[in-house]
Parts: structure tokens; sequence; C-alpha cells
């Protein structure tokens, strides 16, 4: 058997969210915690948009629509709190059940702002703002875009930070959050949507986690965005650096000045899960799915990043049925695919063999 041995949780580029909770618990003002992990980078207050839209949901059968107050399908009716609608496609158009019937071509309109939440399944949230709109998609099925958000109102139904949180890290947290969506909206284009509303962006939760502490952090930080050069910044973060954030190139493709790697010793303690962890695979598992028999050593061959990160380090799998090279990335990807219920919860990581096996580092 293997056994890995690592640090830290997510790609470690950006701020680490337990090290800005680390932070503020010291006393660090949020504009301070940004200007650490974002090298070179200033907060300013400027215009941000007020027109977001955020994908809910695509390539999906059926949509189920739960009202919490009065609630409109423009064109088709209006219903009152309580009442369960569900969308489904035939061909181009949308069909209507429920509460109310129709039969429509194109897409449907949804307005419930200011008259109760709407619950909406898949993502199985609940939400407040905008207006929702369910169409075909082109790709098959149904999709589901939730438009006329203003900023506020985004960032109070995102779920990316507990809200008993210190209030510099909430704060910090919003103005990340706000930076990376206006830069995004910036890029939307022809798209009919500017952001993902889950973690492939940001996990968008609706009512889920907006209470008055995240309300708060949100509305004390009104317009505040960091900026590198007089430019938006491309304000990424992950749960937890484990110690050490990481330079862009390592982990994507490019070098960004403001996307350095840095120490981080606030994110290693404070009650942090990710400081240390350890998985542990047999050497029959790791053969499997690389396709080389059995596998009998694993080397960390290097390069590593400043972190000690294995992205682009090469790791040589040798097994009963021959030798396999690949890519740390490419290896924590096989990995976790493979094994859903013990993960390898970032490329910070060190191996170590037991049960008759090697590894070793170079």
């Amino acid at each position: 058997s293997f056994t890995f041995t690592g640090s830290g949780w997510g790609h470690g580029v950006g701020m680490s969210q337990w090290g800005a909770r680390g932070m503020a618990a010291a006393g660090t003002w949020y504009t301070q915690i940004l200007g650490h992990y974002y090298s070179g980078a200033t907060v300013v207050t400027q215009p941000v948009s007020d027109d977001l839209k955020v994908l809910l949901a695509e390539r999906t059968g059926t949509f189920t629509l739960v009202t919490g107050g009065t609630t409109s399908i423009l064109g088709i009716g209006t219903v009152g709190p309580g009442a369960t609608i569900t969308l489904t496609r035939s061909g181009p158009n949308m069909v209507v059940s429920g509460a109310l019937s129709a039969t429509v071509g194109g897409p449907v309109l949804v307005q419930y702002s200011g008259a109760g939440d709407l619950r909406v399944s898949p993502p199985g949230y609940s939400y407040r703002y905008g207006i929702l709109a369910v169409g075909p998609d082109a790709n098959g099925g149904l999709r589901a875009v939730v438009g006329g958000l203003g900023m506020q109102q985004y960032l109070y139904g995102l779920g990316e930070m507990p809200s008993s949180w210190p209030t510099e890290a909430l704060k910090a947290q919003a103005t990340a959050s706000r930076t990376f969506a206006q830069k995004r909206r910036n890029a939307r284009g022809s798209a009919d949507f500017d952001l993902y509303g889950s973690v492939l962006h940001q996990a968008y939760t609706g009512t889920k986690y907006q209470v008055p502490a995240w309300t708060g952090a949100v509305d004390a930080t009104t317009g505040r965005v960091v900026t590198h050069s007089g430019a938006l910044i491309d304000a990424v973060y992950s749960a937890s650096s484990g110690g050490h954030t990481e330079h862009s190139e390592v982990v994507w493709v490019s070098p960004v000045p403001y996307l350095r790697g840095v120490p981080d010793p606030y994110d290693v303690g404070g009650g942090n899960p990710h400081t240390g962890w350890t998985r542990t695979y047999t050497g029959a598992q790791l053969g499997s799915w690389f396709g080389i028999g059995t596998v009998t050593s694993v080397q960390v061959l290097g390069p590593l990043g400043v972190s000690g990160r294995v992205d682009r380090a090469t790791i040589r799998l040798t097994g009963t049925g021959g030798t396999r090279d690949i890519a740390g990335a490419s290896f924590r990807s096989t990995v976790n695919s493979r094994s859903p219920g013990a993960q390898l919860m970032s490329t910070k990581f060190t191996v170590g063999a037991g049960g008759g096996g090697s590894a070793g580092s170079g």
C-alpha cells in the first residue's frame, strides 16, 4: 500500500479562505488580507454591474418550482404560495404542468422577486432575487438562468465562507467574490450567463446562507474590488493552502503578477481540518486505475512548485505490467475520479510506502 500525506484543500492559488480566517482572528484588516494573497494588488471602490446572470443548471430533464409567494410565469398565469410547477421539454417547446398548464415555444420567465422565495430543483435551493428563465438547452434537456441580479443581491446568495467566521475574513471574501463576478460580467459577450452557480465559479446557494453576518459584510464592502495596475484581478481562491500558496503557472498555464505563491502560516491553525490529511491506496488499486498491473513503486520526480505542490511534477508509477509517467495534476484527477470516497484534497502531498512497495522523490 501507499500512503499520501498532504495538506490543504483545493488549487492553492490566490486567497486561502482558512488563511483569511486566521489572519482576521489575529486582528488583520480585510484590505491587508487581500494584499497578502494578491501580490501588489490594491482594494479600490468603483461602479459594478447590477445585471448579473447565473446559470443554475443545464442539460436537465425536469425542473420543479415550489412557490413561496405570489409567483407569475409571464404570459401563462399567476399562482399563490405553496404551489408546485413542473417544467419539461417536448422538442423545441416548453411544457408547463402542475399548478399552471401550458405548452409554449422557447423559454418561460418566472417572476418571483418581492413576493416570496422560489425553490428550484435542481439544484434544490430557494432564491429571492432576479427573474428565472427556463428554456431548451442546445445540448439537450433544459437550462435555468437567474438574471437581473444586482451585484449585492448576487453576493448575498453566495455560500463560500461560514458566516460564523471573523468579520474581516467575511469582508475579504465579499470583496474577492465581487471582483471575481465583475471580471466575468465584463467578459460576458454573447453568452446567456455570466457565472456558473456552482463551484466551477462561485457557489450561488440563494437564501441558504443569507444571514446578517454575511450580508453585513457584503454591505460593508459595497463597490469594493481588487485591482492590479488599474485593472480588475482574477480573484481566485481556495479553501486551504496547506501553509503556502502557489504560483499561477504551476497550477494553470501563465504567470500572473498578482498570483504569486506566498507563505501562509495562518492557514495551518485555528481548527483547520485540512492542515494535514492522509490517504492510503493499495498497489492493486493504483495499478487498476493506471493500467499497469499492481503498482510496486511510486516516485515523485519533480519539479515541485514553490509551495511543494506536484501539479507539474512527474509521478512515476512502476507496476507488474510496466511503468507509467504522469503529471501530478493528472495523477490527482485520476485518483479522485476512481476513489470519490477517499480523494487527494490537494496536490500538496508526499508519498510513502508500506506492505512491500517503495516510494521516493527526486
